[in-house]
C-alpha cells in the first residue's frame, strides 16, 4: 500500500468525451479522480496542460471535490518540453485562477 502522505499528481491532458466503449477517456478519469483518490485516502491536485477545455473539466472535478469534503489540492501546469510556443502558454492565468478560486472562474465561464 501507498502511504497516504503522498501527494497525488493526476494527469489527463485531453478532452475527449464519454463515448460506448471508451472508459478511460480523458474527460472520464477526470471526473473521476476525486472518488478515485478519496476511496483510498490520498490528497490529490489535477494536472491540467493548455486546453482551456481541460482546465473547466479539472475546475468542474475540484468544484465536485470540495462540495463533498473531498481532497483535491488544486492543480499544477505542466510542460514536457513539447515545444510549445509562448502564445500556447496562455493557460497559465486560467489555470491559477481556477486553482485559487475555482468557484469564482468557472462562474465567469458559464455562458
Amino acid at each position: 500500500m501507498i502511504s497516504p502522505k503522498v501527494l497525488w499528481l493526476s494527469w489527463a491532458y485531453g478532452v475527449s468525451p464519454d463515448t460506448p466503449g471508451a472508459s478511460f477517456s480523458d474527460l472520464r478519469k477526470i471526473k473521476d479522480a476525486p472518488e478515485l483518490f478519496q476511496t483510498h485516502g490520498y490528497d490529490w491536485v489535477g494536472s491540467p496542460w493548455h486546453l482551456e477545455a481541460n482546465v473547466k473539466a479539472w475546475g468542474q472535478s475540484l468544484r465536485a471535490a470540495k462540495k463533498l469534503g473531498q481532497h483535491g489540492h488544486g492543480m499544477v501546469d505542466t510542460e514536457w518540453g513539447t515545444g510549445l510556443s509562448a502564445h500556447e502558454w496562455g493557460n497559465i492565468p486560467n489555470v491559477s485562477a481556477c486553482s485559487w478560486n475555482v468557484e469564482a472562474f468557472l462562474a465567469a465561464e458559464e455562458p
